[in-house]
């Protein structure tokens, strides 16, 4: 089902035509997280060692729930947390099981243009956590003692 609903917001958030016959990306920011073991550089979820049942993520300013995908398949299991439309400032802390992993810092502005107007991540942090950025894929490796 998450497959499905994942699928069904990249095609509909791909691309937005416009009078100036300009392709305007207009999907909101969406972060891409892999939790690896900072010793051997193996995915906790791939090895076995955390479940995908067991994460949960939480906006810091009023304790709600915050929906996120996890992707699983082919072993790539990657957790995605999408930010919303709505320019502003997020707070979230990603927990697995009892364990505080991190928490996500992100402020968003709406930049618009004769032709577009799209959301952006102006400012990002992750603290709580050391990590890195795949230059290839976006992604960020959380490293997890």
């Amino acid at each position: 089902m998450k497959k499905v609903i994942l699928s069904l917001f990249l095609i509909l958030s791909i691309v937005s035509c416009d009078d100036c016959n300009t392709a305007c990306v207009t999907s909101p920011p969406v972060f891409y997280f892999e939790i690896i073991d900072k010793a051997s550089g193996e995915n906790l979820f791939t090895n076995g060692t955390y479940s995908k049942t067991d994460i949960s993520v939480t906006n810091l300013e009023d304790q709600s729930q915050v929906e996120f995908a996890f992707e699983e398949e082919d072993d790539l299991n990657i957790i995605y947390i999408h930010t919303g439309w709505e320019p502003g400032s997020v707070a979230y802390n990603l927990k697995i099981g009892s364990e505080s992993i991190f928490n996500l810092f992100a402020t968003l502005e709406t930049r618009e243009n004769d032709c577009c107007t799209t959301t952006v991540t102006s400012d990002f942090s992750i603290e709580n956590a050391e990590y890195e950025q795949d230059k290839n894929t976006g992604n960020y490796k959380i490293l997890v003692e």
